[in-house]
């Protein structure tokens, strides 16, 4: 069973229900037929997986998923089309339709907890709403909450930054985080005109697998605000904009810096992640209890 839908189609299926699409949720259907199942194809599903999607949409990839696995949880924040998906995918038993947030206030729910502890480690195959997408993925990873894969599509700006490497336009905090948490690499391409709403931008298909040797690092919270800290003046070098960060003269932090092996006068951009995870445990040896409590990301190890 396919819901092969056109843009007409889904229209009159929006307005016949009274429902409103906004640009804030990042709303855009997948209306190609080939590519969801290009999408589904990679989560190498076998039968027996359970299966995480965010965004349900008019369930169109939902069906596809329950058609692959054993169980498929999938979370839609808008009523309307929550309303609208449940008839569509009715005739599913093996899908759980969540009215939800799959994440309010960098919480995830319970529900989501609940079905890891049932059914184990998720495969997590999504047409991302635009809007939540790098949160979604980053958060994930900090709060170690267990995934086989990822397989999704984002907005291309955004996948060009997850994949980026240092010292290239692209490359940011989320690279930098993404790539410690995540083996990221990019799969496809896919034009505005394959989705409705058509976007103004192109997307594309990710494949995020678990990093294998990020348990060995204790510092997580730590890293994050090392890395948003080397980030946050981005013209300035890396110990100015430690310092003006952490709001610490740039003498306190110079030593540390030092002892990393790293130069001061280089910038962000320019650290590769060994050289980030480098310099967070020096920091985390070095700094006093106050540092962290008083930097601007609180951290706890």
């Amino acid at each position: 069973m396919n819901f092969a839908y056109t843009p007409t189609e889904v229209k009159n299926l929006i307005e016949q229900a009274g429902l409103r699409l906004t640009r804030k949720r990042g709303q855009n259907f997948l209306l190609d037929q080939n590519l969801r199942h290009y999408i589904v194809d990679q989560g190498n599903l076998r039968g027996d997986e359970f299966v995480l999607e965010v965004g349900t949409g008019l369930g169109s990839l939902t069906c596809l998923l329950a058609q692959r696995a054993r169980h498929v949880l999938s979370y839609e924040i808008d009523a309307g089309l929550y309303r609208l998906a449940q008839p569509l995918l009715a005739p599913f038993p093996n899908i759980d339709l969540r009215h939800e947030s799959i994440l309010h206030q960098n919480h995830f729910p319970e529900s989501l907890f609940s079905a890891i502890q049932q059914w184990g480690p998720p495969v997590i195959v999504s047409n991302f709403p635009y809007s939540i997408a790098t949160i979604i993925v980053l958060e994930l990873g900090h709060q170690k909450v267990p995934v086989q894969r990822i397989i999704g599509s984002f907005q291309k700006e955004v996948g060009e930054k997850l994949v980026a490497e240092a010292s290239t336009e692209d490359y940011g905090v989320p690279s930098v985080l993404a790539q410690h948490y995540y083996q990221v690499e990019k799969l496809k391409v896919l034009p505005p005109q394959v989705f409705w709403p058509k976007p103004e931008i192109d997307s594309v298909v990710l494949r995020l697998l678990p990093n294998p040797t990020v348990s060995s690092f204790l510092y997580r919270k730590q890293l994050q605000s090392i890395v948003r800290g080397s980030f946050h003046l981005r013209r300035k070098t890396l110990e100015n904009s430690l310092s003006h960060y952490f709001h610490r003269q740039n003498s306190e932090l110079r030593p540390w810096i030092v002892k990393a092996n790293l130069e001061g006068s280089r910038r962000g951009e320019s650290l590769t992640l060994q050289e980030y995870l480098r310099l967070t445990e020096v920091f985390v040896q070095e700094a006093p209890p106050q540092f962290w409590a008083e930097s601007p990301d609180t951290p706890e190890s």
